[in-house]
């Protein structure tokens, strides 16, 4: 297998522990707002909202703009949800395989 490269956006996740902003930010976009985001998440609106923020300036982009009351997606924000959506399911592949070895070994 192959490592990513010292300045790929994995590692730039994983040094500056993203996960977190990107579990916030697929939340965000599956609900379409903070507060219900913040409630699922059990997070204070404050906290899930710095999380945006945060994983926005990592990234070099805005993720969300205002419209009228209602928050929507950029263009990079659609760009970046396929791709944590794919995370989500390549994370949930790796559970299946590893409750299928669990089961043969026990």
């Amino acid at each position: 297998m192959k490592a990513p490269s010292n300045n790929s956006l994995l590692q730039r996740y994983l040094r500056h522990g993203m996960l977190p902003q990107l579990a916030a930010f697929h939340t965000v976009v599956r609900l379409g707002s903070v507060t219900r985001a913040a409630e699922e998440m059990c997070v204070a609106q404050p906290t899930l909202s710095g999380y945006l923020r945060k994983l926005s300036d990592a990234l070099g982009v805005p993720l969300f703009e205002m419209h009228g009351k209602r928050l929507e997606p950029t263009a990079a924000a659609c760009v970046l949800m396929e791709t944590v959506q794919q995370m989500y399911a390549a994370i949930e592949h790796a559970e299946r395989q590893l409750s299928q070895l669990r089961a043969k070994q026990g």
